[in-house]
């Protein structure tokens, strides 16, 4: 629910791997939120998350306006940035999905 309430906004969703110590995040289960949230969007006329299935590591969803990364850094959003600042750029420059 939390997720939904950035509606019709962009939000981009990042974490660690279990392995690299982001087991208490619950990447799968952050995924599966957004999953859940994106029909939200379309109320809007938006596109939420652009898939269903939960991408490989490192394997970056950001083609509409709910993204999602999981990267090996453990607990930082540090490996994520390059990602981020990409998706943020098409919704703040006008090519949005």
């Amino acid at each position: 629910m939390l997720i939904t309430l950035a509606v019709p906004r962009p939000i981009f969703i990042g974490a660690s791997t279990i392995d690299t110590g982001d087991g208490w995040v619950d990447p799968k289960g952050s995924f599966l939120a957004a999953a859940a949230a994106s029909p939200a969007w379309s109320l809007l006329g938006r596109r939420g998350l652009s898939t269903s299935d939960f991408p490989s590591v490192l394997t970056a969803v950001i083609e509409s306006r709910v993204g999602f990364r999981q990267h090996h850094g453990g607990h930082s959003a540090r490996d994520n940035w390059p990602v981020f600042i990409d998706f943020a750029s098409k919704h703040l420059f006008g090519q949005e999905h």
